[in-house]
C-alpha cells in the first residue's frame, strides 16, 4: 500500500475527540478524507493497531509560554493511540527562546520527539512545513502549541472517518 500523508488542519480538540471544524463546514473535504480513510484501511476489514497509519504531529511554536508548551507537549506525549507516533516541536525564531530551552532540550531526548530551531520568523505554515518535509507518517496532525488535548485526542483514521461520515451525512464505514 503507497502511503499518502493526508494533513488534518484547523483542528479542536477535546475530551470528546477530535473534530475537523472546516471539512465538516465544508462536505467536498469531509468526502475526501472518508474516501481515503476508507482506502486506506479497507471497507471490510477490522482494524488492528499493526495496521494504524502512522501519524507525525506538528506543533508549530513562537514565542509560547514555556508552562503552555510543556503542558502541550506533556498531554501528546499521553495519548494512547496504538499506531506510530511521532513528534515535531518547531520553534519558529522565538524571541523567549532562552525561557523555551528547557523544554526543547527535555522533548528533545524523548523517544520520536524532534525539535527544530528556525534561525529567523517564517511563520507558522513554515514552520508546518519544516516538520512535512521531514517527517514520513502516513497522517499529519497539526497542533497549537497552546493546546492541550485528552489521551484519546489522535484517533485512528476509522473513526475520525465515520464521525465526518456522520457529520456530512455520508454513508458509516463498515
Amino acid at each position: 500500500m503507497d502511503a499518502v500523508p493526508v494533513v488534518l488542519h484547523g483542528l479542536v480538540l477535546s475530551t470528546v475527540g477530535l473534530h475537523l471544524t472546516h471539512a465538516l463546514a465544508q462536505r467536498s473535504q469531509a468526502g475526501r478524507f472518508y474516501r481515503a480513510a476508507r482506502a486506506a484501511l479497507g471497507a471490510s476489514s477490522p482494524v488492528s493497531p499493526a495496521r494504524l497509519p502512522s501519524v507525525d504531529v506538528v506543533i508549530p511554536c513562537f514565542n509560547e509560554d514555556p508552562d503552555l508548551l510543556q503542558a502541550c507537549c506533556a498531554s501528546l506525549a499521553r495519548q494512547d493511540y496504538q499506531g506510530a507516533l511521532r513528534f515535531w516541536l518547531v520553534d519558529d525564531s522565538s524571541h523567549n527562546r532562552t525561557q523555551l530551552r528547557p523544554v526543547y532540550r527535555h522533548w528533545q531526548r524523548q523517544p520520536h520527539w524532534h525539535v527544530q530551531l528556525h534561525d529567523r520568523n517564517l511563520g507558522k505554515r513554515q514552520a508546518q512545513n519544516t516538520a512535512l518535509h521531514q517527517g514520513t507518517g502516513e497522517l499529519v496532525l497539526t497542533i497549537d502549541s497552546d493546546t492541550v488535548i485528552a489521551s484519546d485526542g489522535v484517533r485512528p483514521p476509522h473513526e475520525l472517518a465515520t464521525e465526518l461520515a456522520a457529520a456530512a451525512s455520508l454513508p458509516a464505514l463498515p
